[in-house]
């Protein structure tokens, strides 16, 4: 039986206009870009689905249908509960998670606020000139710069590489070859980044600095030269694509 509430057709049958919430698979964020207009729209982590993201809405449309979603809820406000899409009973509680707004977070690789550096076992750390160079692994460049490189790029020139993007509208590119393009080129040394031609001071190991900044995998801490620094998660990385690259230069433009 059907209650009173407003119903609206779906491919599948009678749907009641409640609140949803979808399970997506970090990899496939990218669908998600149909529902940036929609401010409603919200995306937060679960860390009990580490590779995946939670989305939630007020009303299920055609964009939520097409997502490519591992589960689709209709939320039961009074109870907290989620009832899997078509179900009459609920099979979970809402998860107690944090929540933004996905026209800002779908940004594919967002980078997080600049975090300072004080000290480390009471010493602190600054960024000084290398004695030795070494060679550029990563590059920092506009996001229009690295839209116009991958779309002129063949795909197995493309194919080693990663990036992740800013709000601020910068791009950190990672791989070997990097792109030849104009950008601020630096250097990772075990997960530690700085500005081509810099190290850090005291010369503390990199594990150490891993711990301290709380550095898990292949997560990156760039040092600032204002003693702060900026750590990207591996999962902010996305792989080098024309689409991914232009999907987030119309992206940013639009948040402009």
């Amino acid at each position: 039986m059907v209650s009173n509430q407003t119903v609206k057709k779906a491919p599948f049958g009678l749907v009641e206009v409640r609140p949803w919430m979808a399970l997506v698979d970090e990899r496939c964020l990218v669908a998600t870009v149909g529902l940036r207009g929609d401010t409603a729209v919200e995306i937060g982590r679960d860390a009990n689905h580490p590779s995946c993201r939670w989305l939630r809405g007020p009303e299920i449309s055609p964009c939520v249908l097409a997502l490519p979603f591992e589960q689709l809820y209709q939320v039961d406000e009074s109870e907290s509960k989620l009832i899997p899409l078509g179900a009459s009973l609920p099979v979970r509680s809402v998860p107690d998670i944090e929540w933004e707004t996905l026209s800002i977070a779908l940004i594919p690789g967002k980078l997080p606020s600049k975090l300072p550096i004080t000290s480390i076992q009471g010493v602190a750390v600054t960024r000084v000139r290398a004695r030795e160079l070494v060679d550029a692994n990563l590059i920092r460049v506009s996001a229009e710069a690295w839209c116009d490189f991958a779309n002129a790029a063949a795909d197995i020139r493309l194919k080693p590489l990663s990036f992740a993007a800013s709000i601020e509208g910068d791009v950190i590119v990672r791989g070997s070859p990097l792109p030849s393009i104009t950008g601020n080129r630096l250097v990772e040394i075990n997960g530690i980044v700085t500005d081509l031609g810099y190290t850090w001071s005291p010369a503390i190991a990199t594990d150490i600095l891993r711990k301290y900044l709380n550095l898990v995998g292949k997560d990156l801490a760039i040092l600032l030269p204002n003693t702060c620094w900026e750590k990207i998660e591996a999962a902010n990385f996305i792989s080098a694509t024309r689409s991914a690259a232009r999907q987030t230069k119309e992206l940013l433009a639009a948040l402009k």
